[in-house]
């Protein structure tokens, strides 16, 4: 029994190791391609690429507006919000805050809340 070397469609190489019809540096290239087109689209729609994407973020920055509420820092693509009542359920405007990340872990470490809890496990 012999093996069938195929060649990849989009390269012509011939790999034994294929991933369907596509040698693997092809997918590899077109995973990477979609990856950067899908975060640009994400970032264009307003959405906090990096820890996560949050509609929250969009509501409070569009309501708030593209700066820190208690400094003014007004880099945009690292701000974050913050729930006022500690329920990342409730999505009303008036619980959410806009804040740098330094004034965000700040506030939590001032109320001794999230990771600065004496409970907490870090």
């Amino acid at each position: 029994m012999r093996n069938k070397t195929t060649k990849c469609y989009i390269c012509q190489c011939e790999d034994i190791k294929l991933h369907g019809r596509i040698c693997n540096k092809c997918d590899y290239k077109r995973r990477k391609e979609y990856f950067k087109k899908r975060a640009e689209e994400r970032k264009k729609e307003g959405y906090y690429i990096g820890k996560k994407q949050s509609k929250d973020y969009v509501k409070a920055r569009e309501y708030y507006g593209e700066k820190c509420m208690r400094c003014g820092y007004d880099e945009e693509p690292i701000l974050e919000v913050h729930h006022k009542d500690k329920n990342r359920k409730n999505h009303n405007l008036d619980n959410l805050i806009v804040f740098c990340p330094n004034c965000h872990q700040l506030l939590h470490f001032q109320e001794q809340t999230g990771r600065y809890h004496k409970n907490s496990r870090i």
